[in-house]
């Protein structure tokens, strides 16, 4: 499936007729559980909540890839090391209450039990005292277990600060 050009939590989706009723009613809920999931992630984030955050993870390895080196962190331990490293990237470069701000959903790609999910971010922080505002994109895979989704890899990308 896929849903394209949605803003303000407009969600449109088309499914088989041959599917049973609670796997249709699965499908259909899929993008908005999956907008959720990334709201979720996001305010964890704003919070500095590794715990929730790591709830979100899927078992297993994963992937991060973010503007700050070493820009890429993979398996089993991938959170933790990108939270230390974007913890020291910070505290280098004088980074400061970063706050994610999510905007609109730019696109959604669902294949069975994998999902591709793309929302525009609205990050603030201080560099040095002073306001930053980067306009990013989040891109986030997720994967689907017991009825619920979780991550399996998200990237951050952009960067034109105003």
């Amino acid at each position: 499936m896929r849903v394209r050009g949605m803003s303000g939590g407009v969600l449109i989706s088309l499914f088989c007729l041959a599917a049973p009723a609670g796997a249709a009613e699965a499908q259909r809920d899929a993008p908005s559980q999956l907008v959720a999931m990334a709201s979720r992630m996001i305010a964890a984030a704003n919070a500095g909540d590794a715990k929730a955050m790591a709830s979100m993870v899927a078992d297993g390895d994963h992937a991060i890839i973010d503007n700050f080196p070493p820009f890429i962190w993979t398996g089993s331990n991938a959170l933790s090391s990108w939270l230390d490293d974007l913890a020291r990237n910070s505290e280098e470069r004088g980074m400061t209450d970063p706050k994610s701000r999510l905007g609109a959903t730019k696109f959604i790609r669902i294949e069975g039990d994998r999902a591709y999910v793309t929302v525009e971010d609205h990050f603030a922080y201080k560099r040095k005292g002073r306001a930053v505002r980067e306009d990013l994109l989040w891109t986030f895979v997720a994967t689907q277990a017991s009825g619920d989704w979780k991550l399996v890899s998200w990237s951050f990308s952009g960067g034109a600060k105003h």
